[in-house]
């Protein structure tokens, strides 16, 4: 099985339009012969509600001193939102997709909030999904 992996940023997924153009990227992997493994970032740029600054300024409007720890696990959750919703458009155009975290795809990494650094990738995850 060839395996490529297409990364799209935050306005490549912003918009119903741009998931689109992003399920014809995929689709045309896909008849090249490739399993594609779709990475997402969080949808749109600052001010969009689900762009990674957002919410970032709105956990800071809580706790300018917010602990590393929490700032981690609120910057994953556009990234979260963003692969459920072009893992339903890849869906709805018939392309067998699943929405997964880093670890349920596997990505096994050290416990350093703020800078952790991946150890493993454990691509048997990504396999039986």
């Amino acid at each position: 099985m060839k395996v490529i992996v297409q990364k799209f940023g935050g306005t490549s997924v912003a918009s119903e339009e741009a998931r689109i153009a992003v399920k014809d990227k995929v689709q045309q992997a896909i008849r090249n012969g490739f399993a594609p493994v779709v990475v997402v970032s969080a949808m749109g740029r600052k001010g969009a509600p689900y762009a990674t600054d957002t919410l970032i300024d709105t956990l800071k409007e809580a706790n300018i001193s917010v602990n590393v720890r929490e700032m981690d696990l609120l910057m994953c959750c556009g990234e979260i939102i963003s692969s459920c919703v072009m893992a339903a458009t890849l869906q709805k155009y018939g392309i067998n997709a699943m929405a997964l975290t880093g670890g349920q795809a596997g990505i096994i990494t050290d416990s350093q909030f703020g800078a952790a650094r991946i150890k493993n990738i454990k691509v048997s995850y990504l396999i039986s999904h």
